[in-house]
């Protein structure tokens, strides 16, 4: 017993020192010029953790419209009947801030001033910063596609079988697991969008419904000429060839499945017949000829296309796609070399999946604080992503791959019947390294659980030599470091790095 209530008092002593405040002063709520601002999601305020942690003593500011999280990547095996709801969790956006040093605000930026370093809220607050973080995503909501609007929201019960999938939607998720269920008569229509899109590495949807349906069609339950329709206004279905290559085999091994190539998703309508019974219809068209393809469907799954994000429309910081023009090396932004991006949002000729994502943040991390020193960056990005797919119930393809989609470590197929002990060894991993953010101990994210990454000089760099690339490639802009106003932690004597050693700390990194 004595040791529980010992347990228990130390939970409670790091809950108040890292989250609560405790009897220290708090970061002043008030103020409107920041050091460092983060807009984004986890792995951007789990960035502002880092430097929580690692000496840096300057304001900082996130800004999240929404508290929690959800983990996307276990959204197929939810849909799938794999995995029970409540471990499609959410977890506490603002839990990464330490109140002593950083303030967490619950609203959206709508619009970004780089030649001002100021960046403005949808409550019309301005503030200011003197570096700024992105990791805001792809705009893939399904009001981008107004035509499908209409036929997903107030439809609880899912009556007309138009499935969007929004991962972060409560709305929407509980409904998608009825996919299976719902479909009853003709083809089944999955949609994929045109590029980019930040669920390209998740929306195999097709093997998995193949997999399900076909036992339908075997007891009679469903038509046996019943297709399942894979259409999309792109030329594959992966940027990865060898992933292509292997989905694409695979699909002309099943009878079930046709693919249309070069088509996109106009308009869907819904004509009533009568007492319970309707006619859905889906119009494509040829991205080339401009020909018109009408589909009658008995379910459509689709993911909806990207729109650029407000943030970006009254400035040079992303492209015509909304995504932000970084180094794809070193992840900082090539005109304003006071931004870095990372994630889906960054224009880096890589899959868009969740381990990219969290091998860009290791990167942005180091390199932000380097910025902020002015010093070298020793950080490069390899444009390393590893995406799972889900073969069919029990199997399951891993795909990995570097730059100029050239094969990595992992890239591997796992055999028939260990493909659900390949899922559950990946989910533990992942359990790992929430439980890892989401807790009171300073960490330094993935893959670098307990420890900093050290990182090689440029010239040392495996990397980079192999590429070929030199100083000016990853270093593009002049060193020219901003300079930090210093908050109140640099002089408290309870700051957690220890009494007097926030000087040392920060010079050593």
């Amino acid at each position: 017993m004595k040791s529980l209530n010992t347990k228990s008092k130390s939970l409670v002593k790091t809950g108040k020192k890292y989250f609560a405040g405790g009897s220290h002063a708090k970061i002043d709520y008030n103020l409107r010029e920041f050091d460092v601002i983060f807009v984004g999601g986890l792995m951007s305020a789990n960035t502002l953790k880092y430097l929580q942690h690692t000496g840096f003593h300057g304001t900082m500011a996130g800004f999240n419209a929404k508290s929690k999280f959800f983990n996307e990547h276990h959204y197929e095996y939810l849909v799938h009947g794999n995995i029970p709801p409540f471990k499609y969790m959410a977890m506490a956006y603002n839990s990464n801030y330490n109140v002593e040093s950083s303030a967490y605000y619950q609203s959206k930026i709508v619009d970004i001033k780089p030649n001002e370093n100021k960046v403005v809220d949808d409550k019309g607050n301005t503030f200011s910063y003197k570096s700024l973080v992105l990791n805001t995503g792809l705009n893939q909501h399904y009001s981008n596609m107004p035509f499908i609007q209409k036929f997903v929201e107030n439809d609880e019960l899912a009556h007309n079988r138009v499935f969007v999938h929004q991962p972060s939607n409560e709305e929407q998720f509980d409904r998608n697991r009825r996919i299976f269920g719902m479909h009853k008569d003709h083809d089944l229509i999955v949609y994929l969008p045109k590029y980019p899109s930040r669920r390209e590495a998740y929306d195999a949807w097709y093997l998995g419904l193949d997999t399900f349906l076909s036992w339908g069609v075997h007891s009679e339950a469903h038509h046996s000429k019943m297709k399942i329709r894979v259409i999309t206004p792109n030329e594959n279905l992966f940027k990865f060839p060898f992933a292509n290559e292997v989905v694409m085999d695979e699909i002309t091994q099943r009878g079930m499945i046709e693919t249309h190539f070069g088509y996109e998703l106009e308009d869907v309508e819904i004509v009533d017949k009568g007492i319970n019974a309707k006619a859905r219809y889906a119009t494509f068209k040829n991205v080339k000829t401009g020909e018109k393809m009408r589909v009658q469907f008995g379910s459509l799954v689709l993911t909806p296309n990207n729109k650029k994000r407000e943030c970006f429309n009254n400035n040079d910081i992303a492209d015509e796609d909304g995504q932000v023009k970084v180094n794809p090396y070193s992840l900082q932004h090539v005109k304003y070399p006071n931004i870095f991006a990372f994630g889906d949002c960054a224009n880096v000729d890589t899959t868009k999946s969740f381990y990219a994502a969290i091998n860009q943040q290791v990167v942005v991390r180091n390199n932000l604080s380097d910025y902020l020193n002015g010093n070298d960056f020793k950080a490069v990005y390899n444009g390393y992503s590893s995406f799972a797919v889900g073969h069919s119930i029990d199997r399951t393809w891993i795909f990995s791959h570097n730059y100029d989609y050239k094969p990595s470590f992992g890239n591997f197929y796992v055999p028939k019947f260990l493909g659900l002990f390949s899922y559950k060894f990946k989910c533990s991993l992942e359990k790992q390294f929430f439980s890892k953010i989401f807790q009171g101990k300073p960490n330094f994210g993935y893959p670098y659980l307990s420890k900093n990454k050290y990182f090689r000089p440029i010239e040392e760099n495996k990397f980079v030599k192999e590429k070929g690339l030199k100083r000016e490639d990853i270093m593009s802009h002049a060193k020219n470091p901003p300079v930090l106003s210093f908050h109140h932690h640099e002089h408290d004597e309870h700051c957690h790095h220890g009494k007097g050693k926030e000087h040392g700390h920060s010079a050593a990194h």
